[in-house]
């Protein structure tokens, strides 16, 4: 009986080890290529909004680092009617302000961006929807894990309207 029993647990342990979770970790090649990315906000300047503009990376690299970011970029937005032209921010290489600080983007309207480099051209559009209500999250658990706060908060915007228009008006 006691056997069976030293057999049994021996067989559950070990079982347990060749069914145990190890991910499986695949290195994937990847081809690196243009990532653009803007938002625009109805009713606020569209010189708040920056265009960011670099070069894919591995999922292990940094995407803080200057060594992706793509400068020298020709960046427009047009909305059939006007045309604005973005120029790049001397102290942030890869981030792109609009040079008209006067118009207000407006919903309804389609935005076209276009972003060329010397290897690359992409286009993207969008409708400015005219309102987007946002509901409270009811689960406060989604920013904590095991009891720690993960996220405090996230900021989307890292500047302020003066460090903006400062950035603008000196360059």
């Amino acid at each position: 009986m006691r056997s069976r029993f030293n057999t049994f647990w021996l067989s559950l342990v070990l079982g347990m080890g060749l069914w145990s979770c190890e991910p499986v970790v695949e290195n994937v090649n990847y081809e690196e290529k243009l990532v653009v990315f803007c938002n625009l906000e109805a009713n606020l300047p569209i010189a708040r909004d920056t265009v960011f503009v670099t070069q894919s990376h591995g999922i292990d690299e940094s995407h803080e680092d200057n060594e992706k970011w793509v400068s020298g970029a020709t960046v427009e937005i047009s909305t059939g009617e006007r045309v604005f032209d973005f120029r790049e921010v001397d102290e942030l290489p890869g981030r792109y302000l609009c040079t008209d600080s006067s118009y207000v983007v407006e919903s309804g309207v389609v935005y076209v961006l276009n972003v060329a480099t010397e290897d690359h051209e992409v286009s993207a559009s969008t409708e400015v929807p005219g309102e987007i209500r946002l509901e409270s999250v009811a689960n406060d658990s989604l920013w904590e894990c095991e009891g720690n706060t993960v996220v405090e908060a996230i900021n989307i915007y890292p500047f302020t309207l003066e460090e903006l228009f400062q950035w603008q008006t000196t360059g």
